[in-house]
């Protein structure tokens, strides 16, 4: 089976630091050494309703949208697997100029519901099973941002971010259906809802930033990523390492996101390659 695609390479529901936020998210995800491969595309939208007096607190309602879809060959068998999320919630970012010296902090925490749909279809030599999966989940994440503003260099490892998301299954049906080569069908009365409880622990450092334009308004900016995640339905550990290219204006967040990341299992039977493109309009169309 791939890795599910709750396994996002960037949250989307901790942006707090435009006035609004449009973002295109999406990706491809491969099987090292096997047929299996996937790929996702989405949207995230929010809209901040909320600024404290001092500027420190904030607080917008977000919705997002996503489809995914993954399969395998193996010999004369098939499987594919077509998923449909949407949901939304509550996005409260705080801000603390005077975080350290050099440091400014910002922090952002999401919770919301989410609805999803799975369609999964498998091939064999001697029949075809369909099955539908429907979730509602609880989905919370947590940002938060380190960003140099003084000191020694400060275009050098200017920013670092952790963040972190869980989610937790709160109802979950599923359906199954077993026909043979001859058309006869038969529910599948035993077959059980796969456990979509997920966390992921997500870490970036920025490089350097460099302008690449002559009045330094826009900027390139390379990232080292590592992550750890926990997936409950197989109860696999998975370790992963990668790279980040992003563009961003002066004093905003990335508008232009290319990914890489090289993801295992603890048991290191599974290796997967995870290609992301993330692309936040309004961060592209605000000027300072």
């Amino acid at each position: 089976m791939l890795v599910s695609f709750n396994e996002v390479f960037s949250q989307f529901e901790d942006y707090f630091r435009e006035k609004s936020n449009i973002v295109i998210f999406s990706g491809l995800v491969l099987k090292q050494g096997a047929e299996d491969k996937g790929n996702y595309l989405g949207t995230y939208l929010d809209y901040q309703v909320f600024k404290s007096d001092n500027g420190k607190w904030t607080m917008a309602p977000y919705a997002v949208f996503s489809r995914s879809q993954s399969g395998y060959y193996s010999g004369n068998d098939y499987s594919k697997t077509t998923s449909y999320a949407y949901g939304g919630g509550l996005s409260l970012g705080f801000y603390e100029e005077n975080f350290t010296f050099r440091h400014q902090l910002f922090t952002g925490f999401s919770l919301g519901l989410r609805r999803e749909e799975d369609s999964n279809v498998v091939e064999t030599s001697t029949g075809k099973y369909f099955g539908v999966q429907k979730d509602l989940m609880l989905k919370t994440g947590l940002n938060i941002n380190l960003l140099k503003g003084f000191g020694l260099k400060p275009d050098l490892f200017h920013r670092s971010q952790l963040q972190a998301s869980l989610i937790l299954p709160l109802r979950a049906v599923k359906k199954a259906v077993w026909e043979n080569n001859s058309g006869l069908r038969e529910n599948i009365s035993d077959s059980y809802s796969w456990n979509k409880t997920y966390f992921e622990l997500l870490a970036k450092q920025n490089i350097i930033k460099t302008p690449i334009d002559w009045q330094q308004n826009f900027y390139f900016s390379p990232k080292l990523v590592g992550l750890y995640s926990f997936s409950a339905g197989d109860s696999r550990h998975f370790y992963g390492l990668g790279v980040e290219l992003a563009c961003h204006r002066a004093y905003r967040d990335d508008f232009l996101t290319l990914g890489a990341l090289y993801k295992v299992s603890r048991r290191m039977t599974d290796n997967y390659f995870i290609l992301s493109l993330n692309f936040n309009l309004s961060s592209l169309l605000r000027s300072n």
